[in-house]
């Protein structure tokens, strides 16, 4: 955990499992759907290690948009 990038992904992956359980009951919500975030910020913060600084924030910025549009947003 050096970079930023590790602190950030983690931080969110762990704030998804978060919803992902307190979603869990409310509606019909499949772990397909928080796999795609989950990869997503792994890639994100590998692009970030390995210096593709505005890559991985371009990803991670993706990510929290899709997130919040897809899986938190009531409809």
């Amino acid at each position: 955990m050096d970079s930023i990038f590790d602190w950030l992904t983690v931080l969110l992956f762990i704030a998804l499992v978060v919803m992902f359980f307190k979603q869990g009951d409310q509606r019909a919500i499949t772990v397909g759907k928080f796999f795609g975030a989950g990869v997503a910020l792994a890639a994100a913060d590998q692009l970030g290690n390995r210096g593709y600084m505005i890559e991985a924030w371009l990803v991670i910025a993706a990510t929290v948009i899709f997130s919040y549009v897809f899986l938190f947003e009531k409809r």
